[in-house]
């Protein structure tokens, strides 16, 4: 035993006096980490010039870019292909050249073609755009296939916000509920004062801690000093708040509490079934679905959609209804393809 510790010792004393050994050892990793370290630099290091990026979309995908930071997007209609692209940045001021494919939708893949390094920031930045533009179509286009008309407002029901259940032991040894469970047991007690009071106490709290703790407590800061977009954006937000639910909160806060709203193009018509029953009989529309109601509203009334919910709501409820329509009485008749097939499967 002691003689092969002996070797040992040998054998590591003389490679440790090796000057290759202490290369390999010390100087080899530390040069490594430099090199990498460097290099990740490189690609994430704060990117500040501006850029003017050519984008030729062979596509069904509507403006899939829009500009990011200090990067503009200018569509053409001339197409280039791989051997061409040299030439087309050379005789032209551009950064880039983005190619989309016509078969983007089944073949998610894009080239980029530059002289220079493109930043890793830009190219998930582009990645990211293009994804979500296409994820858009297709999960409209299963909502669509599934002839689930709510459907989306069902996958947006389905967002579940988790709360931890605290109780509060008391001096006496006692584990009283928290306020959040007083509001859930309150909510469920019959009779019930919501018809899903499972989920309401929850959409509840999640909105009294997202007022707490974004809008100070007051649900005014949410349309105060802001366009209609913001609006409807800050309440989908919300937990339970479908888009439907937000464009009708955005026209209700103009109506009925005078809430000034500049931009009321961007408030959209609610898409509620008396609304989309009519939209369909009369041909103002293809499909029951948002995207498709949404954009003929939007052609009907471009400068306030939003506006035309109450008229078609009531004339949906009470007028074109879903069985024995009141045609005769009907204002719009004189404008209606009357396409009574295109409904009998319309649900709430």
């Amino acid at each position: 035993m002691n003689k092969t510790l002996i070797i040992i010792g040998r054998e590591f004393t003389t490679r440790v006096r090796k000057r290759s050994f202490l290369v390999l050892t010390l100087v080899v990793p530390i040069l490594l980490a430099g090199f990498y370290a460097f290099l990740m630099w490189m690609l994430l290091k704060d990117d500040t010039q501006d850029r003017k990026i050519a984008v030729i979309n062979q596509s069904v995908l509507e403006t899939p870019f829009e500009q990011i930071n200090n990067n503009t997007f200018e569509y053409l209609n001339t197409p280039v292909d791989e051997s061409g692209a040299s030439e087309f940045l050379r005789q032209h001021d551009y950064y880039a050249l983005i190619s989309i494919p016509e078969n983007i939708m089944d073949h998610p893949e894009i080239p980029v073609y530059s002289f220079s390094q493109v930043p890793m920031e830009l190219k998930n930045e582009i990645a990211s755009q293009l994804r979500k533009k296409i994820e858009d179509i297709k999960r409209a286009k299963v909502i669509a296939e599934s002839q689930v008309p709510d459907l989306e407002e069902q996958l947006s029901a389905t967002q579940t916000p988790v709360l931890v259940r605290t109780l509060k032991i008391t001096d006496s040894g006692e584990a009283k509920e928290s306020s959040s469970e007083e509001i859930g047991t309150l909510l469920r007690t019959k009779p019930a004062l919501h018809r899903y009071p499972g989920n309401m106490w929850r959409y509840l709290w999640s909105a009294a801690e997202r007022l707490t703790s974004e809008y100070d407590g007051c649900a005014e800061n949410i349309w105060d000093n802001v366009t209609a977009m913001e609006i409807v954006e800050r309440l989908e937000a919300f937990s339970g708040i479908s888009h439907k639910k937000a464009s009708l909160a955005c026209l209700l806060l103009w109506r009925d509490l005078g809430v000034e709203i500049s931009d009321k193009e961007n408030i959209d018509i609610a898409y509620d079934v008396h609304i989309r029953r009519i939209f369909l009989r009369a041909g103002f529309c293809e499909k029951d679905t948002l995207k498709d109601v949404t954009e003929a509203a939007r052609r009907l009334n471009p400068k306030f959609p939003g506006y035309l919910t109450s008229p078609f709501w009531a004339l949906g409820r009470n007028i074109c209804r879903p069985t024995e329509p009141l045609c005769g009485q009907c204002p719009i008749r004189p404008f209606c393809a009357r396409r009574l097939d295109k409904t009998e499967n319309l649900r709430a």
